[in-house]
């Protein structure tokens, strides 16, 4: 496992998160918890659109998040979710999606994050066309004492179908 480093404010949250009772837990209860846990969670059901002026991220869970690729800098008045609030670029061949702007929540596991939360994604298409390789670089000044650098690579599978069954709270219960 990784291990990541908490500030005080981080692991009083932490620490929170571990007391609480499992019925607690957004997971439990089918919530979104967060777009870099919910994207590994529900694995090959996501599904990349790109558009003329956006990039829509669905992921299998019910959230889908929109990049916009026609903005440079994110508004003043963002409205916090768990989604964010995303703009984009290309470096090349990598899409580059700068998001800040989520409600405080759970990043991972027992690892909170506050509403400073602030990711920088880095999608590249592999040569061969079937796997993306995958960096996000998460900062939250509140409750992360250094950034996380996350990396892995994801497999294009077109033969598995997209799964829009509903999340179970009382089956989602019994994986505790």
């Amino acid at each position: 496992a990784r291990s990541v480093s908490l500030t005080e404010a981080g692991e009083a949250a932490a620490a929170a998160l571990r007391d609480a009772p499992v019925e607690d837990s957004p997971r439990m209860r089918c919530e979104i918890t967060s777009i870099l846990f919910d994207w590994v969670f529900d694995g090959p059901i996501n599904r990349i659109t790109q558009g003329e002026d956006e990039i829509t991220l669905e992921y299998g869970r019910g959230l889908t998040r929109t990049v916009h690729m026609d903005r440079e800098s994110h508004p003043d008045d963002v409205e916090p979710s768990r989604a964010g609030h995303s703009i984009g670029r290309f470096e090349g061949d990598t899409l580059v999606v700068d998001t800040v702007g989520f409600l405080p929540g759970i990043l991972a596991g027992q690892v909170p994050h506050s509403g400073s939360l602030h990711v920088v994604e880095r999608f590249t298409l592999a040569d061969d066309r079937k796997h993306i390789d995958y960096e996000a670089v998460v900062e939250d000044t509140e409750y992360l004492a250094a950034p996380v650098t996350h990396r892995s690579q994801w497999d294009y599978r077109p033969e598995q179908s997209r799964s829009n069954l509903p999340c179970d709270p009382e089956g989602a219960g019994r994986f505790t």
